[in-house]
């Protein structure tokens, strides 16, 4: 089932008009926050309300918001947000990843929507579940002259609790790996050391108070 979902989801991205991407609207704009993660719902890229709440923090130092997940599109619903079951939104995430990994097709889709990127001053990205991992991808695919143009961008990125694989090309990019001491997880399947150790639980990141106060205090640093 998740698989032709899948094929159905892969279809629509397919056929979005990247002229219509949030980017566009704020690619003027000198600071950007984002949120990227492997989705568990296909039909929609809306964030969850933790989600919003979470990003809300950057808007008192004058970050922009984007508040849609990948593909960051007008014409893919992103306004409401559905609370999926556990255990479907695991094997969907778990499809989401192979794909990430593996599927060509949606590698050319990865790179249509988020090469816009290039173009945005100063940016953080927030990545959740398997959106290190498309992050990677992205960077995979990119020139020469592409990664040249990325160095010399101001892209911050916490990545929360990563099931990832390592990539060298990440290196050329500010990220910080932050992991929860009770979250399994992350401590079992990701790859990558974490540069952060927080309390939490696998979904408890993004209200978790250590977190919050670590983002504020690279905030006000910044």
């Amino acid at each position: 089932m998740s698989i032709n979902k899948f094929k159905a989801y892969l279809k629509t991205l397919e056929n979005l008009d990247t002229e219509k991407s949030f980017f566009k609207k704020y690619e003027k704009e000198d600071k950007l926050v984002i949120l990227l993660s492997g989705s568990s719902n296909f039909e929609t890229a809306a964030l969850s309300n933790q989600q919003k709440d979470f990003l809300s923090l950057f808007e008192k130092f004058s970050y922009k918001i984007i508040e849609s997940n990948f593909p960051y599109n007008i014409e893919f619903p992103y306004q409401k947000y559905d609370e999926i079951n556990i255990v479907k939104a695991s094997c969907k995430v778990i499809c989401y990843y192979i794909h990430t990994l593996k599927n060509k097709k949606f590698h050319k889709e990865i790179k249509r929507h988020l090469s816009f990127i290039l173009n945005i001053k100063e940016l953080i990205i927030i990545t959740q579940s398997s959106g290190l991992n498309i992050l990677n991808k992205f960077l995979d695919l990119l020139d020469n002259d592409e990664l040249e143009k990325i160095k010399t961008q101001n892209i911050q990125i916490f990545s929360l609790g990563p099931v990832a694989k390592k990539n060298k090309k990440f290196e050329i990019l500010n990220y910080k790996i932050v992991k929860g001491k009770l979250d399994e997880y992350s401590k079992k399947f990701d790859f990558h050391k974490a540069d952060i150790w927080i309390d939490c639980k696998h979904l408890e990141y993004l209200k978790n108070k250590e977190l919050r106060e670590y983002i504020y205090e690279y905030l006000q640093k910044n």
